[in-house]
């Protein structure tokens, strides 16, 4: 009797550290205008692996649906959406902060979360310009011209003047907006210290554990923000174009 209830007390501490698993995500999800969604990026949660579906979007007339929802418990998630040009949202209700942005008419969300549930909700429409094809025409002519045209401008006014030596940056260029927390930490620091530092120093200096570490570099390795290079047994890390 004393054997089964020990053999019960192992199998109920095991499932309850197989549930109480934390989950994490760095996430890009592009959602197309047949309401196709893409997942890509890193992730150890199995609903989040990166690949194309519409299981996430519906449709209702005109109104777009894309609704994103995960069990489990996330430690910390990051995720960017892309929707089609001519999106515009009605209702959106994210758990956590958020950012809304455009570029070349393309709308985009930029969220983070930790400690806070994975779900994401939101209602749009697609605005299909007619005579699209037309206007971009039309543009891309004019485009054509004026480059050309400012271009000979400066090539006759610039034709006797020494090329000025342009100054070289060092600073990287990043929204700090699409960060985590964690990683805004290691990026704080290489600031701090002249762009570079050993994976030791900054664990230590950020006290983070060493699988967060690892994870949150290889999301800023994946974002092409820094470079990882071995050297013997020690791991430099650096800013991509500060080596």
């Amino acid at each position: 009797m004393d054997k089964l209830y020990l053999t019960l007390l192992v199998l109920l501490c095991i499932s309850t550290t197989a549930f109480s698993q934390e989950y994490y995500a760095d996430l890009s999800i592009t959602v197309s205008s047949t309401g196709e969604v893409s997942l890509s990026g890193i992730t150890n949660h199995p609903d989040l692996n990166a690949r194309s579906t519409q299981e996430f979007t519906s449709k209702k007339g005109t109104i777009w649906n894309l609704a994103i929802n995960v069990p489990g418990d996330f430690s910390e998630y990051i995720y960017t959406i892309k929707f089609p040009e001519g999106t515009q949202i009605i209702d959106l209700n994210l758990p956590s902060t958020y950012r809304i942005s455009t570029e070349n008419n393309e709308l985009g969300i930029t969220g983070t979360g930790e400690k806070v549930p994975f779900f994401i909700d939101a209602d749009y429409t697609i605005n299909q310009t007619q005579n699209t094809g037309i206007n971009s025409g039309l543009f891309f002519i004019l485009g054509i011209i004026i480059v050309f045209g400012t271009f000979l401008y400066y090539k006759n006014i610039n034709k006797n003047k020494t090329p000025e030596k342009k100054e070289e940056t060092t600073k990287p260029l990043f929204n700090k907006d699409a960060l985590t927390e964690r990683q805004l930490q290691i990026v704080d620091y290489l600031e701090k210290h002249n762009g570079k530092a050993t994976q030791a120093e900054i664990q230590k200096a950020t006290n983070l554990p060493k699988a967060s570490l690892s994870r949150n570099l290889d999301g800023l390795e994946r974002k092409e923000i820094i470079q990882k290079e071995r050297k013997g047994m020690t791991m430099l890390i650096f800013f991509k174009d500060r080596k």
